[in-house]
Parts: C-alpha cells; structure tokens; sequence
C-alpha cells in the first residue's frame, strides 16, 4: 500500500479561515484508492498525522474526516441541521437503496423515521431478542452435526442465512433463510462492486461495462427478493404490526396509496441494505 499520508496539502489562506491539513493523494482520485484497499488503517494514519479533522479529496471532492468524538458528537448530535446527506457517496448509493433512511434528508427522512418508529418500539424489543436468540441457537444445533459428520462449514453463508432469518422474521413476518444462496450472493458481489464504484467511478452505471453489468444484475437479483417479500405480506392481508405494515396504515389513513406502496418498497431496501 502506498504511503496514505504522503504530503500536506499547499492551500492558499484566507482571512479568519484555515483550511484543516491533509494528503495530496492520487491525482485523479484523491485519496480513495488507499481508503479503498485499507479503510482502517488509512483512517488512523490520517488522524495520527494530521489531527482531529482532515481534509481529503475523494475523487473529485473535497471531503473533511472528523476524529474527535467531541467533533463527532457536535456534528451528529448538537448541530446536525447544519449538515446533510447531499454528498457524492449518498448519490452513488441511490440507484441501489433507493430513497429511504440511509440516503434521505430533511423532511422526507423524518417522516419516514416517524412512520417506521413504532415498530421498534420498547415493547416489540424483547421478542426481537427471542427470535434472534431461537434463530442462533437452531443453527448452532446444526452446526453439531455438521461437526459430528467431519463436514466442513461456510460461515460467511451460514451468517447470511441467519441473517436473513432474523430480518425476516423481525422486520417482515416472513422467513428468507431459503433465499440465502441468491441473496448472499447478490450481497457479496454488490457489496463489492459498489464499493469499487464509488471509489472509482468511471465509467458511470449508463456504460455498460462488465463491472456495470454484474452490479446491475446483483441489484435485480435482490430486487427479486424484495418483490417476493412485498408479495407474500400482501397476500397475507393482514396488519402485522412489522416494517411493511407502517406504510400501509399510514397510506390507509391518508389516503396516499402511492406513499404506502413506495414506503413498502424503500423499508425492505433500507433494511435488506443495512443488514
């Protein structure tokens, strides 16, 4: 890896304003090929060499790190109407997230904290714990006999089964564990390209590379999963009380059929995303 911290930055100073020290990087894409093939240890070298907040540039964007968990705190917490998610890393996961919590901002955001909320209410958390408990401990017991019969385990599979286990059953009252082969494989591979495209994006999704190709079939494939999810929850007409159920009551007591059916759609990719 080459060196992440190879040289401050030379900025012209402006009055009352002083730009915070960083790298050079590469000369087209900054720093994100070293955070690319090393995130945490770029990360530490940055704040050890330069302190509590460092400005990069992220392929082509200026790009400040904040270390300091005063600053942190400041920034999440004390002052964060100050701050958004307009920034090229939000917009380069849109096309696969789409709009929901973790891409969203303001108003939009906000309402759809609102309408998620109670779902994670305090009285739904101890038969969250007891489902994610009956889960890892079903397939620990299956394990053993993978362990008596000498078998070898893909744990990265196993974790993607329960995984999907648990947010199905949490989230959506339905059970993915035998979806886990096409969805983890969909997972891994996007996972993986995405973060090669947004540390490096050229050429952009519309040409159709080989990189674009398989990222866009990886994002069909779980497309596939999050419509058979929405299918199954309404063929249940029912309200359960899960993630899907929030925009249904919502639409149902507004009358925006719409809003309910494009909720359903942004909390499964929201939540398929962020497990």
């Amino acid at each position: 890896m080459s060196d992440p911290v190879p040289g401050a930055l030379q900025l012209p100073k402006s009055p009352g304003h002083k730009r915070p020290p960083g790298p050079r990087g590469h000369v087209l894409f900054g720093s994100a090929p070293d955070i690319q093939r090393n995130p945490t240890q770029v990360y530490l070298a940055l704040a050890r060499h330069y302190g509590d907040i460092v400005r990069i540039r992220f392929v082509l964007w200026p790009t400040y790190m904040v270390f300091h968990p005063d600053d942190v705190k400041h920034v999440l917490q004390d002052n964060h109407q100050n701050y958004n998610k307009d920034v090229y890393t939000y917009h380069a996961l849109k096309p696969f997230v789409g709009e929901g919590l973790i891409t969203n901002n303001g108003q939009p955001w906000l309402r759809q904290r609102r309408l998620i909320q109670p779902v994670f209410h305090r009285k739904h958390l101890a038969t969250f714990g007891t489902l994610m408990s009956d889960a890892t401990v079903a397939m620990l017991k299956q394990w053993e006999s993978y362990i008596q019969q000498d078998q070898p385990l893909d744990i990265a599979a196993e974790m993607m089964r329960l995984t999907l286990q648990i947010v199905g059953q949490v989230l959506f009252h339905v059970d993915l564990s035998d979806q886990a082969v096409q969805a983890g494989q969909a997972f891994t591979t996007l996972n993986k390209l995405l973060s090669d495209y947004i540390h490096a994006p050229f050429p952009p999704l519309s040409v159709p590379t080989p990189r674009n190709r398989r990222l866009q079939g990886a994002r069909h494939a779980l497309d596939a999963v999050v419509d058979g999810i929405i299918t199954e929850h309404r063929l249940q007409n029912a309200d359960t009380g899960d993630l899907l159920a929030a925009p249904a009551r919502a639409g149902r007591r507004n009358g925006r059929r719409h809003e309910r059916s494009t909720g359903a759609r942004r909390g499964n990719d929201t939540a398929l995303c962020r497990a």
